[in-house]
């Protein structure tokens, strides 16, 4: 009786052994499928990551331009809403799209703007007898769009440039509203 004991006790752990590590290979490919999904995931941000780090340094590099100066930036915007796209993440396209727009009116000399900095883009509003003055606009990352700046310090001030009065900024808000992209 014993050995009848030991036969399906060896039995039961030759057929167990290949039905666990059966499961087991599946459980494991699946915890690898998920993790790969995972590390692809983390690559794609990596890559968009990257792609706004080199933007930043096309940025500071270029500073201050108007015309074919500012083409790195330009160029590079559009990069990193590709790498957005790439990703998957629609908030940053929108907004990466919106940054290559806005840089590519300052590298074509766009009428409306006057230049761009690493703190945002010049809107040139002519005021009455001549005279004209800049509103400091930026890409709000939540509208996806071009907007007044908050906060309007740092412009350059040239000859035949004034300080803009508070009711110019309504207006140019008013205008950037209407802009299509």
């Amino acid at each position: 009786m014993a050995g009848v004991f030991a036969v399906i006790a060896v039995a039961i752990a030759i057929l167990r052994g290949p039905v666990l590590t059966h499961l087991e290979r599946k459980e494991r490919e699946a915890m690898l499928q998920q993790e790969n999904q995972v590390n692809n995931l983390n690559v794609e941000q990596r890559v968009l990551q990257d792609a706004i780090d080199q933007y930043d340094i096309a940025k500071r590099v270029t500073g201050h331009y108007w015309g074919s100066k500012g083409v790195d930036r330009y160029v590079h915007a559009g990069l990193v809403a590709a790498a957005a796209l790439q990703a998957g993440d629609a908030d940053q396209y929108r907004y990466w799209k919106t940054v290559e727009y806005a840089d590519s009116l300052c590298y074509q000399s766009d009428d409306r703007f006057d230049g761009c900095d690493e703190a945002g883009y010049f809107y040139r509003m002519w005021l009455p007898r001549d005279r004209r003055c800049f509103v400091r606009l930026i890409v709000d990352p939540a509208k996806g769009r071009l907007v007044v700046a908050p906060d309007q310090s740092g412009i350059p001030q040239y000859s035949g440039f004034d300080q803009c009065p508070a009711k110019i900024f309504d207006k140019v808000a008013a205008i950037l509203e209407n802009w299509s992209y």
